[in-house]
């Protein structure tokens, strides 16, 4: 298990129910990503892209083209292509006034 974590704003591009490990499943596009402290950033290397994510969150009240923030951290044995990233703390973005 390789501890990692990073704070990211995303826009959500689809969102899964699934049936069997994490209830959620969800496709967001990346707009930023921010380290935590000296721990690897699993989402550095994905800004302007559109990752998928799993989540323990319970995600009805999301939809399409909702702007979220939360962390991003891998979970599973190693980073190898295929590692599931887990978001969780996610909340709404709200603009800045």
């Amino acid at each position: 298990m390789i501890n990692s974590d990073s704070i990211v704003t995303a826009k959500i591009q689809a969102i899964r129910k699934q049936s069997s490990g994490y209830p959620w499943e969800l496709d967001i596009l990346v707009q930023s990503s921010v380290d935590v402290g000296s721990l690897p950033n699993p989402t550095k290397d994905s800004l302007g892209k559109v990752i998928t994510v799993k989540t323990d969150q319970d995600m009805t009240s999301y939809k399409m083209n909702d702007a979220i923030t939360g962390k991003v951290k891998y979970v599973g044995d190693v980073p190898k292509p295929g590692i599931t990233l887990y978001l969780y703390n996610v909340a709404p973005l709200i603009p800045p006034k």
